[in-house]
């Protein structure tokens, strides 16, 4: 009977062990397969090119930011564009134009760090959104941001490249295409305006 009992004993021993491997070893490929699938789902919503968040990216945001807005903190969106990008193109090589696009993404980045995150929109046309700064403090940020991507120097030309940017702020029941329209009008204004400016929507 102690034999039997000792043999029942191992038996579950043996079963016990190899069902805790199993389980880790399950536990190791669904934590494994979920980190690949954040991977995949952060790869997405990135701009392959300049690293920065994409359209998919930055429409998703906008929703939620308008949907949680507050009147207590401010909601700002700045549209920058590239000027002249399309001569850039056609005069140096599209090698070129993707390296000022490079260029100006990291300096959006650089800018946005701390206070606001950067999207490339599409093409040369870049966005940010601000959570809790007002228009006055947003401008100053894209007013730096412009005079240090006009400081860079490119190998191609000896002139300075420059963008337009228009900056507006969110109002209580406005809708998010309203809010990016509003934005969006006050770039091409600043481009109407002469271009390499900073423009706050009135």
């Amino acid at each position: 009977n102690l034999f039997i009992l000792f043999g029942f004993a191992f038996i579950a021993y043996l079963c016990g062990v190899i069902f805790i491997n199993f389980s880790g070893q399950n536990y190791s490929t669904i934590e494994s397969q979920a980190k690949q699938n954040t991977q995949l789902q952060e790869d997405v919503l990135r701009d392959q090119m300049t690293g920065l968040y994409n359209h998919n990216a930055f429409v998703m945001q906008l929703e939620k930011a308008v949907t949680a807005f507050h009147e207590d903190a401010p909601l700002c969106l700045a549209m920058i564009d590239v000027d002249n990008f399309k001569s850039i193109n056609d005069t140096y090589g599209h090698d070129c134009g993707d390296v000022v696009l490079i260029c100006l993404a990291k300096t959006i980045q650089k800018h946005c760090a701390e206070q606001g995150v950067a999207y490339r929109y599409g093409g040369e046309e870049f966005a940010a959104v601000f959570e809790g700064m007002d228009t006055q403090q947003v401008c100053r940020i894209v007013q730096n941001m412009l005079a240090d991507f006009r400081r860079q120097r490119f190998p191609f030309t000896d002139r300075a490249v420059t963008f337009s940017a228009g900056v507006a702020a969110y109002t209580p029941g406005m809708a998010k295409d309203a809010f990016f329209e509003q934005a969006d009008r006050t770039l091409y204004l600043a481009k109407q305006r002469g271009k390499n400016r900073v423009l706050k929507a009135e």
